[in-house]
């Protein structure tokens, strides 16, 4: 019975503690990086590191990765993020 209990916290702590959904995460993630490109306290080189990290972070995440695409236009970009939208519903 112990283990039982055990069991259902576990998945009671897995439910409360969810991710929030991409689109969110990558908002997120796009505002980060730009409060460190506009950090005047960063030399460009650690700029470039800092986003280098995110964009490694983000790879997984369809949002971030057209986000963070700048040769897309913003309309370009809201076209294919709701073909992502789309496809995830």
């Amino acid at each position: 019975m112990l283990l039982f209990g055990g069991f259902l916290a576990w998945g009671c702590w897995t439910l409360l503690h969810f991710k929030g959904s991409a689109r969110q995460e990558a908002m997120a993630m796009m505002e980060r990086v730009q409060e460190i490109r506009r950090d005047p306290k960063l030399t460009p080189e650690n700029k470039a590191m800092i986003v280098d990290q995110f964009a490694r972070d983000g790879r997984n995440n369809a949002y971030f990765l057209i986000d963070s695409d700048e040769r897309l236009t913003l309309a370009e970009k809201e076209v294919r993020k709701s073909q992502v939208a789309a496809r995830d519903r």
